[in-house]
């Protein structure tokens, strides 16, 4: 038989579902494998069988599946994995048959990207740029990271493509705003499956976000919750959740860093300026263990230690 042709699915491609349709031209001719004359007209598509191998790599050493089938076609349900390979062949009930098809390949990804450990900032008196740090990561990679933000004068959202700042690190910037405004905010991320997983952080976005006031300084009526000194605590909440309250008792820039137990850098949830009064910073670690934080401003550093347990 003439070998068969692949139509889907298209080499390359993510696919967002486990359930994946395996489609080939049906073989129209018997032709002979020395000469290539056609010897048989087929007279019914019984006499011709399929050989289906698909595997993890190119090579098929010990295929993962393979089947004869007297179809040009199968739905099989396969796991997530990065890249799948199979070919096809044909031969007819006297023997003759056809080489391999090319290799075509494809992907499986079910998962959505994971967005956290994004900048939360509080309300401040400064006015900005805003730089937001946040980090996404996916299993085959992404198609677009966006961070979307809305002053009280804009009318809509608008949104702006987020830099990549070296591993799964990604930063983007909320321009100057005015005194006396609300900013809202959300990190958008999607991956290169067809169609693409998608995830926001907050999840639920738009309908939640972040959000901050910019304002003056805050007025006699609550200056009495002021702290008198600098100071930070935190506490666990909930599962794979440390929320940590700061004491400022003078308009400061602050940055708070996150670091695991080898010393690598795994957040910078706090890099923006503070007015004075009590401030929570929440922290969503990756996994289990041992944490390190340190605090740094002009009039108060701090570093600790805490665990995070299932």
């Amino acid at each position: 038989p003439i070998a068969p042709s692949l139509i889907t699915p298209i080499g390359g491609i993510f696919f967002p579902d486990t359930g994946i349709d395996f489609q080939w031209t049906e073989v129209t001719r018997i032709i002979h494998p020395k000469y290539y004359q056609i010897i048989n007209p087929l007279s019914g598509r019984s006499e011709i069988r399929y050989v289906l191998e698909l595997d993890t790599t190119p090579t098929f050493t010990v295929p993962i599946y393979i089947d004869t089938l007297d179809t040009n076609g199968i739905m099989l349900d396969l796991y997530e994995y990065g890249y799948y390979y199979w070919h096809v062949k044909a031969y007819d009930l006297a023997g003759n048959e056809s080489p391999f098809s090319g290799i075509d390949s494809f992907g499986v990804d079910i998962t959505a990207p994971v967005i956290e450990s994004t900048t939360v900032i509080p309300d401040t008196t400064n006015t900005g740029p805003f730089d937001i740090l946040v980090k996404i990561t996916d299993n085959f990679g992404l198609d677009s990271f966006l961070i979307f933000y809305q002053r009280s004068s804009d009318p809509d959202w608008i949104s702006d493509t987020l830099s990549s700042t070296g591993g799964d690190w990604y930063s983007g910037v909320i321009p100057i705003v005015q005194v006396e405004d609300t900013v809202k905010y959300y990190i958008f991320a999607n991956d290169i499956a067809v169609p693409a997983n998608e995830a926001t952080d907050p999840a639920g976005a738009p309908g939640s976000y972040y959000s901050f006031i910019v304002n003056a300084v805050g007025t006699e009526e609550n200056i009495s919750t002021v702290p008198r000194i600098y100071g930070i605590y935190f506490n666990s909440p909930a599962t794979n959740q440390i929320i940590f309250s700061l004491a400022i008792p003078e308009i400061t820039d602050i940055q708070m860093k996150i670091y695991d137990l080898s010393g690598r850098l795994v957040s910078i949830p706090l890099n923006s300026q503070l007015i004075p009064g009590y401030h929570q910073v929440q922290f969503r670690p990756e996994n289990k263990g041992v944490y390190f934080y340190s605090v740094e401003s002009e009039h108060f550093n701090d570093c600790g230690k805490f665990i995070v347990v299932e």
